[in-house]
C-alpha cells in the first residue's frame, strides 16, 4: 500500500518472486475464503498502474469492479467473526480470525477509496460518488468497531484511515475521520497520522495535475489560437465607418 502513491517506493524483483511463489496461480479459481483483491500480486500490479492511471484506466476499473464484488463477502465474514468473538467463552483463535478480517477489510476500503477517486477524474458516473460515500461510512464503522482493541489490536487503523480521508476530496465526513486520526496519534509517541493523510492527499492532487496537464493544454490551445489568428482591423477600415455615423 505504501507504494500506491509514492513513486520513490519501488517494488523490487524479490517482491514479484515472492508473489509467484506464495501467490495464487493464474488464472485464479475462486474457492471458499479466497479473494483476488487481497492477493499480494494484485496490490503490486495496482501500485504500478497508479503510476500512470490515465493509460491504465481500463485495468484500474477492472480491479475496482472486482473489489466491489468481493467487499460484501469480506464484510459478511467479518460480521460472522465478530459475533463469534462476542461469546463469553470465545476461543483465542476466533479473536485472531476476526482481527485478520478487520485488517483485510481495511485494506479493501483504502484501495477502493484511492482507485475510486482516481477513476472520478475522468469518469462522471455518479455511482462512483455513491460508492465513495459508502466506503467512508464503512471506514468509520470499522474504526468504531476496533475501538475496544486499542492500542495494539487496532494499530492498523491509521493505515487505511489516512488513505480513505485523503481520497475523499469532496469533504464527506472528513471532520469525523480527522478526529479519529488525531485521537489515534495518542496511541503512538511522535505519530502524525493527520500529517500523513494530508501528504497523501497532496500526492493525489499532484497526480491529477500531472495526468490532466495535456488535457488542459488541449482545451486552452484552440482559444489562444483563435485570438492569435483572428482578423485584424486596421485604422483605415475603422475611419470610414466613423465618418458615416450620424449623431442624433
Amino acid at each position: 500500500m505504501a507504494s500506491f502513491l509514492n513513486p520513490q517506493f519501488e517494488l523490487g524483483p524479490w517482491f514479484w518472486e515472492a508473489c509467484e511463489t506464495i501467490g495464487t496461480p493464474r488464472p485464479v479459481k475462486y474457492h471458499q475464503g479466497s479473494f483476488l483483491s487481497l492477493e499480494s500480486g494484485t496490490m503490486g500490479e495496482l501500485s504500478i498502474l497508479m503510476r500512470s492511471p490515465k493509460k491504465n484506466l481500463r485495468q484500474l476499473r477492472c480491479i475496482y469492479d472486482v473489489m466491489q464484488f468481493e467487499m460484501p463477502k469480506v464484510r459478511q465474514l467479518l460480521a460472522l467473526a465478530t459475533i463469534s468473538t462476542a461469546a463469553p467463552n470465545a476461543p483465542a483463535m476466533g479473536t485472531r480470525v476476526c482481527s485478520s478480517y478487520r485488517v483485510a477489510y481495511g485494506i479493501l476500503l483504502a484501495m477502493t477509496a484511492v482507485i475510486g477517486h482516481t477513476l472520478r477524474i475522468w469518469d462522471t458516473d455518479l455511482t462512483l460518488v455513491g460508492n465513495s460515500h459508502d466506503c467512508v461510512d464503512e471506514c468509520i464503522a470499522l474504526v468504531e468497531q476496533c475501538e475496544s482493541a486499542r492500542p495494539y489490536g487496532a494499530s492498523f487503523v491509521p493505515d487505511f484511515l489516512t488513505m480513505v480521508w485523503a481520497a475523499t476530496t469532496d469533504g464527506y465526513r472528513n471532520d469525523e475521520m480527522a478526529e479519529y486520526l488525531v485521537d489515534y496519534e495518542k496511541d503512538s509517541i511522535g505519530a502524525d497520522f493527520m500529517g500523513q493523510a494530508m501528504s497523501i492527499r497532496e500526492r493525489l492532487f499532484a497526480m491529477e495535475a500531472r495526468e490532466t496537464a495535456e488535457e488542459v493544454k488541449l482545451v486552452l490551445d484552440p482559444a489562444l489560437e483563435s485570438l492569435a489568428k483572428g482578423p485584424v482591423v486596421s485604422v483605415q477600415e475603422i475611419q470610414p465607418a466613423v465618418s458615416e455615423c450620424i449623431i442624433l
